[in-house]
């Protein structure tokens, strides 16, 4: 884990803002005591239910409860886990999000908002210091404080990003501007790391469960007062109220979206793969097909606006209307649907 938030720190470095892939959202590792192995598919499926709903309450649901008394029949693989006392478990995730729609719980897909975390830490006796991408650094305090982050990150699916503090990190951004809590400076040397969001938090040994905290994510940052536990807790719950997906008693909608720079047979795949990997898109069927451009029509879970959101954290497609300059008009030939296609409800352009 620690060698791959390193990793992700580096890559952060030459890519623009894009979303993070949990890629084992629906494995876990429970608590095993070599006899009821049935507890311990129903302890790791509780887990995957949480990061897969966003909702910690959801295993509290009566439908939940029901599926969590027979876990057997979503199990794909279990092994020893990393310890003599657990149990690994992989899930079968499409029967599990089938389950849980059924149930009437929201599904948040593998795609999340990735969250670049500034943690300034102040022992008391004048040592001071920041969490950072690289564990090597870390005395007794700096590490305990890391796996308890970790492990919270990532029994809710949540991506972090560690800063390098590296001499660039160090010259934009110092301890004393972290523990001021100045937006400007953090959010600036933010910038880098091209993540969807900071998380920033300033917590003092001598009341460690009193850090001070601020999420920038959207227009306004969101501040409060808790434990850096907890404050990863708030920092899922509030990207799951956005991006995970409800179809209880909604009815699925269709809307039309088009999209610019789809110039050859990788990038229509790219741009059909991206669409069918959203949580709140259910069927994508192809209206449309012209020279540089393609129309789809879209079978969706959500409204509209959710697409958006969801599509606002790849870096594969973007609105139309944020470019400078318009679309060049397109002559090329009409494939299905014809002239009488109706106008599209979005349009976007394919990122190189």
């Amino acid at each position: 884990m620690h060698r791959f938030l390193v990793m992700i720190a580096l890559l952060a470095l030459a890519l623009p803002a894009t979303a993070g892939v949990v890629e084992e959202l629906y494995d876990a590792e429970a608590p095993y005591d070599g006899q009821d192995r049935r507890a311990a598919f129903s302890e790791a499926l509780a887990q995957v239910v949480v990061r897969v709903t966003g909702d910690r309450a959801s295993v509290r649901e009566p439908g939940v409860v029901e599926l969590l008394a027979r876990p057997d029949g979503y199990v794909q693989q279990f092994r020893p886990g990393a310890t003599g006392d657990t149990l690994w478990v992989s899930f079968d995730g499409q029967a599990v999000t089938n389950a849980l729609r059924a149930a009437g719980q929201p599904v948040w897909g593998e795609e999340r908002p990735s969250t670049l975390l500034w943690l300034a830490i102040d022992q008391g006796s004048g040592r001071r210091g920041v969490l950072g991408a690289d564990p090597d650094q870390d005395d007794a305090v700096m590490a305990a404080l890391r796996q308890r982050v970790e492990e919270t990150a990532t029994a809710r699916g949540l991506p972090l990003v560690l800063p390098l503090l590296d001499a660039q990190d160090r010259g934009a951004l110092s301890f004393a501007d972290l523990w001021g809590g100045f937006d400007e400076d953090i959010e600036s040397a933010s910038r880098r790391y091209g993540t969807d969001a900071v998380l920033a938090g300033r917590i003092s040994l001598a009341e460690a469960d009193r850090g001070r905290w601020t999420l920038y994510s959207g227009s306004a940052p969101m501040r409060w007062v808790a434990d850096a536990e907890d404050s990863i807790q708030r920092t899922a719950d509030h990207y799951a109220g956005i991006f995970a997906v409800s179809t209880a008693g909604a009815p699925s909608r269709s809307i039309l979206v088009r999209v610019h720079g789809v110039e050859d047979v990788a990038g229509y795949a790219r741009v059909l793969a991206h669409l069918e990997s959203l949580t709140v898109v259910q069927d994508v069927a192809v209206d449309r097909l012209e020279e540089d451009r393609v129309t789809l029509a879209l079978a969706m879970a959500g409204s509209p606006a959710s697409l958006d959101q969801a599509l606002a954290l790849g870096n594969v497609l973007r609105p139309l209307d944020s470019d400078a300059a318009g679309p060049a008009p397109t002559t090329g030939p009409i494939l299905p649907g014809g002239a009488g296609s109706a106008e599209p409800d979005r349009e976007y352009r394919l990122l190189p």
